[in-house]
């Protein structure tokens, strides 16, 4: 159930961060088991008689640790497949994460992308997240079992007691969610695209999010949601209440070809010829110029 790819640091809390990482044109397989044990503890790692990957790609300290950070990570280019939470980021900053491909089949109970990763031996995170840019991917998913759980989860920080006054700012923060494709092959929706811990305007103020495509596959706009605390939106609501996804649509990207020579979406193999045909809505749809963006924002 282990994690198939993960920047951290050495053990230990006082040793130097990872910096400065390019991560591309890779592809990081999850493996899919027949499920076959009778151990309720397996359930969290169960999708309809298989089970996947935990956690795909980790970005964050080691267990532990109270002073490590990652920082300065480009990860673009790569097809991530079959896991439960594709990423998960924690006490890092200036992470790129685009033009890579995400697909599973898992609905199990987790978040897929993860902002703010918990220390499991602390409690808290070591230091807030900062400046993660997360542009022009594409995710094609099935909705979780339960409800509670967000395609992009950002937690609020707490500052713990092993949490120092090394940093210049005490909240994950800006954080950005631009050009991505987001296909959930389902008519119904438990996962909500963007979920944000908490009812915290420092927190909802760093989140910025827009030109993105958002499809339902035999679904309607109305089942697609949004959250913060306990709260759910639809995309009308969550655009009026953050002012975020303004130009973002509803709609059917128009793949080439989603099931590929197998006639499968998900499987061991993934052969999906996922270009976008002529007429498709999201070409030229996007607001930003992903070849602009700096490959490290120093001044952030």
């Amino acid at each position: 159930w282990g994690t198939t790819f993960r920047i951290s640091d050495e053990l230990g809390d006082f040793s130097d961060p990872s910096n400065t990482v390019y991560v591309a044109n890779n592809e990081f397989k999850g493996w899919i088991d027949p499920y076959i044990s009778t151990d309720p503890a397996d359930n969290s790692h169960k999708s309809q008689g298989w089970k996947y990957n935990f956690l795909l790609i980790q970005f964050s300290p080691n267990t532990g640790a109270v002073n490590q950070s990652i920082n300065n990570i480009i990860f673009e280019n790569n097809k991530i497949s079959n896991g439960g939470n594709f990423i998960s980021v924690g006490s890092a900053e200036n992470i790129t994460i685009r033009n890579n491909i995400f697909i599973s089949n898992d609905t199990d109970n987790q978040n897929k992308i993860s902002i703010g990763n918990i220390n499991s031996e602390t409690g808290f995170d070591t230091k807030p997240t900062r400046n993660v840019k997360i542009y022009g991917n594409t995710f094609i998913v099935r909705p979780t079992t339960s409800s509670g759980y967000g395609l992009l989860f950002v937690k609020n920080y707490t500052r713990g007691s092993y949490s120092q006054s090394l940093f210049g700012y005490s909240k994950n923060s800006d954080i950005s969610f631009y050009n991505n494709i987001i296909y959930v092959n389902s008519s119904s929706n438990n996962l909500f695209m963007i979920k944000l811990q908490a009812n915290d305007p420092d927190l909802i103020n760093n989140i910025s999010s827009n030109n993105n495509l958002y499809f339902l596959n035999g679904g309607n706009i109305g089942s697609l949601r949004f959250r913060i605390n306990a709260t759910n939106y639809n995309l009308t609501q969550w655009q009026q209440i953050t002012g975020e996804d303004t130009n973002s649509i509803f709609s059917d990207p128009l793949f080439v070809d989603l099931l590929g020579s197998d006639n499968e979406l998900f499987s061991q193999i993934i052969d999906s010829n996922l270009r976008l045909l002529t007429g498709s809505p999201a070409i030229g749809a996007g607001g930003i110029n992903l070849l602009n963006i700096l490959y490290y924002d120093f001044e952030r």
